[in-house]
Parts: C-alpha cells; sequence; structure tokens
C-alpha cells in the first residue's frame, strides 16, 4: 500500500509538470479542429470497432494482476501502432445481461459523473441515434495531497450490436467549439471500448464485460511500467464503483417490477 501511495503522488506530479510544460501549447487557436459529420464519424466508427475486436483477439497480453475474489482480471499490452500501452480488463456482473446493456450504455455510462471518484463532468454533446453514434465531451479530475489535476476528453462513442453482445467503442476526435484550452487535452486511442455478453456458465444471472482502455501515458521522467501498475488498480476501482452503482439501479428496477 506504501508503494502504491509513493508511486501515486509521483504519477500526480509528473502530471503537474505536464500542465506547466503544456501550458502555453494548449491556447485556443493552435489547435486545427475538423467538424466530422454523422457519415464521417460511423466510417471512424467503424474502423475504431475493428481494432477494438483485434484487440479482444491478440494474444500477446501480459497479466498485470488478478483479483479471483472479485472476478476481475487486468492486463497489458504495448501497441506498437500507437506507441503506447492498452489495459484489458475483464470482470464479471451478477445481473442479466440484456438489462446490464441497455441500463449501463443507455444510462450508467452517462452517468459516470454520479459514481466515478475521477469524473467531474460527462456530456453528450451530440447523437446520431441511428448509427448509434454520440459525441462525449469528459472533464476528469484527480485529487492528490490537496493538488487539484484536471483533464478534459473530447471522443466519439460508436455502438454495435451482433447477437447478443453489445459493444461500445470510444476515440478521441477534434470538434469545433470543444477546442483545447488550459486544461491538458486526454486522449483515447482507436482500439478501446468495452463489450457485454452473458457468462457461457451461466447466462441467465451473469454478464461477462471486455473493457479495454488507453490512456495518455507519455509523461516525461516516469517510466511506463510505474504508469501501467498504477493505471492498473484505477481500472480495479472503477469496475468496483460501477458494480456498486449498478447494484442500486437493479434494485430500482425490481421495486419497479414489483410495483
Amino acid at each position: 500500500m506504501q508503494t502504491i501511495i509513493v508511486l501515486g503522488f509521483i504519477l500526480e506530479t509528473m502530471h503537474f509538470l505536464q500542465d506547466i510544460l503544456l501550458e502555453d501549447h494548449l491556447l485556443p487557436g493552435n489547435t486545427s479542429v475538423t467538424k466530422l459529420g454523422n457519415e464521417e464519424c460511423k466510417h471512424e466508427g467503424e474502423g475504431a470497432l475493428e481494432k477494438f475486436l483485434f484487440n479482444l483477439e491478440r494474444k500477446d497480453w501480459v497479466l498485470e494482476k488478478d483479483f479471483p475474489e472479485e472476478g476481475i482480471t487486468i492486463k497489458s499490452v504495448y501497441d506498437e501502432e500507437i506507441k503506447d500501452y492498452f489495459l484489458y480488463t475483464m470482470a464479471t456482473f451478477d445481473f442479466e445481461n440484456d438489462w446490464l446493456a441497455q441500463d449501463m450504455l443507455e444510462h450508467s455510462l452517462e452517468a459516470t459523473a454520479e459514481w466515478s471518484s475521477v469524473c467531474k463532468e460527462y456530456t453528450v454533446v451530440q447523437r446520431w441515434p441511428a448509427d448509434r453514434c454520440a459525441l462525449v465531451h469528459q472533464v476528469l479530475e484527480k485529487r492528490w495531497l490537496g493538488l487539484s489535476l484536471m483533464r478534459d476528453i473530447v471522443y466519439f462513442r460508436y455502438g454495435h450490436v451482433e447477437g447478443d453482445r453489445r459493444t461500445n467503442v470510444m476515440f478521441s476526435t477534434d470538434w469545433q467549439g470543444l477546442e483545447p484550452t488550459k486544461m491538458v487535452r486526454g486522449t483515447i486511442n482507436k482500439g478501446s471500448g468495452l463489450m457485454l455478453h452473458p457468462n457461457p456458465d451461466n447466462r441467465t444471472t451473469r454478464t461477462l464485460m471486455h473493457w479495454v482502455s488507453s490512456s495518455d501515458m507519455k509523461i516525461p521522467l516516469l517510466p511506463k511500467g510505474i504508469l501501467v501498475r498504477l493505471y492498473t488498480m484505477t481500472c480495479r476501482q472503477y469496475i468496483l464503483d460501477l458494480r456498486h452503482y449498478t447494484e442500486s439501479r437493479w434494485r430500482m428496477h425490481l421495486d419497479a417490477r414489483r410495483g
């Protein structure tokens, strides 16, 4: 635990230095902003989905941490295309798949600021329902020893349904009116996303989540191995927070069914 605390302090210090180093380069007008239309969003989403499915099938994942008592396993891989790491989190949820998929993809993701300690704002800027596509602006805030560090991300969410599998992929984009400011702009690389499907061993009451995440790990002076370890613990906490929130949503669902 002391090691994690020390590593966390180092990480936040490096983020703080990054804020200072990048401040002059993130002023409005310095970034070319391209406004993507509906068809462009769909096209980019299909490419991101292909990369996500490739990530699920790749064989070079390295085990970072296994929490068998919690039903959580986290792996990592260095991707040569993005020159950075992906993290792959597999977790079980004790809820029926159709309900969980609908509730999570239509509500819980957009309510992230209600249950995630690091999410300050989650705003759906624009939707294209016919293509299951949405533009999202998210603000993240980390607090460490009284130091507040802010990040924002602008990205597309692109949905896909195949049989009993529900998938949402995420990938960063530029958007007119949401240009970077002095706040450091985070990145979600193509290949990130989540998939929900019934657990083959218990299809009626248990769901499996496959979550591939990426983050801007290019922080000067801090080895990537340490960053991967820290983000691994962040992924675990995200799952625990999401489960807790989903449990309350499930109880509300059962109460509504009883009338």
